[in-house]
């Protein structure tokens, strides 16, 4: 059987949700974690190649080799689970010490104190994660039987002539395959989810993002021209979000977050828009009547990218980004942020588009 294939590519998402963190505990964790589905696919390959009819498996007794493969399965699908529950924890909790928390550490069914203040601190979508997991029928079973395995004897039920050993849990019987199966769906599941949430969990409880700092602030003015021109359409669109909110989210995507933050480039832009609703992707076009064409059709937002100063009669090079307002035959109107911080709105005649070197990234979707 293949490998699991992760829909969201963990060596993509960890790194970055460990870097905008600063939190290299949590990112180990996280890929401890994906590491253990990867383990179970393993397993299920190890296990389907056994014979049920053989009595002995090389020199092991085949009842010992079933108690040790549901074993196998149901603890490390828990573990699974408790090691992202853990990476949250470090985290958004401020957790520092030798002694990783497991998932039912943020349970509100024990509804101490100590769960309700870890619960808080957590973003909302992480808070939902974990209530998702541990509602799910199938995560209660496998850690019925892991705990079972794991802490005590658990009942087996034994056939003759001889099959897969089934085990008593709950009121369930299961074999050996099916717990292997079903360890590995819960696990993939739900690492999954959390996987396809990360980049979306802000650094702080409730969804506020922390400040830049002044030098911070400095360098987004100055090489954010491309984050500004999206909050701005954002605010035009009715999804306004603010500097800090939009660098909590993405500022794991500017290349050089030291000397050039805020900086980000044109092929990160479809993730951005994607995550804030504002388009699917975008075409790029440079000549002058189709941007007219498609702004009359309706597609009016529309980036545009200047590659020569927009100041009168400057003709330095730059790489700048502006938002279109109006456009027609005869001339065309930008909204420009100025790498001091502030912005203003310019009209330029039609012929400008071209002495300025412009083209038109027009969102999609």
């Amino acid at each position: 059987m293949p490998a699991c294939d992760w829909p969201n590519d963990p060596m993509q998402v960890i790194p970055q949700f460990e870097a905008r963190h600063q939190n290299p505990e949590s990112g180990a964790l996280l890929l401890f974690a994906v590491w253990a589905v990867d383990s179970l696919y393993y397993l299920g390959d190890v296990d389907r190649a056994l014979d049920p009819s053989q009595a002995i498996i090389g020199d092991h007794v085949a009842d010992v080799v079933d108690v040790a493969h549901a074993r196998w399965a149901a603890g490390t699908c828990i573990t699974a689970l408790d090691l992202c529950a853990a990476a949250l924890d470090r985290a958004f909790c401020a957790h520092t010490g030798p002694r990783e928390l497991d998932i039912g550490s943020f349970d509100p069914e024990r509804a101490t104190k100590r769960v309700a203040r870890r619960r808080a601190k957590l973003p909302a979508q992480a808070g939902l994660w974990i209530d998702n997991v541990l509602k799910d029928p199938d995560y209660n079973q496998i850690k019925a039987a892991r705990d079972s395995l794991t802490h005590k004897r658990v009942r087996r039920h034994l056939t003759c002539p001889r099959q897969r050993l089934r085990l008593q849990v709950e009121d369930n019987q299961l074999d050996v395959p099916t717990v292997i199966d079903r360890a590995k769906d819960v696990a993939g599941k739900h690492v999954s989810r959390l996987l396809a949430i990360l980049p979306e969990l802000l650094t702080e409880t409730h969804g506020v993002a922390p400040h830049m700092t002044p030098d911070q602030r400095r360098q987004f003015e100055q090489f954010g021209c491309v984050p500004r021109c999206i909050i701005e359409l954002a605010k035009t669109k009715g999804r306004s979000i603010s500097e800090d909110e939009f660098c909590a989210q993405f500022d794991y995507l500017f290349p050089n977050r030291d000397s050039q933050y805020g900086m980000l480039l044109t092929s990160q832009v479809s993730d951005v828009i994607k995550r804030l609703g504002l388009g699917r992707y975008f075409l790029t076009f440079r000549r002058y009547p189709a941007i007219v064409s498609r702004f009359g059709q309706g597609q009016r937002d529309i980036f545009v990218l200047s590659e020569i100063d927009l100041r009168e009669d400057e003709n330095g090079c730059v790489d700048h980004c502006s938002l279109l307002r109006e456009i027609d035959d005869q001339r065309f109107k930008l909204w420009i942020p100025w790498n001091d911080g502030s912005s203003s709105e310019r009209n330029f005649e039609a012929r400008l588009w071209d002495d300025k070197a412009c083209h038109g990234l027009i969102l999609q979707g």
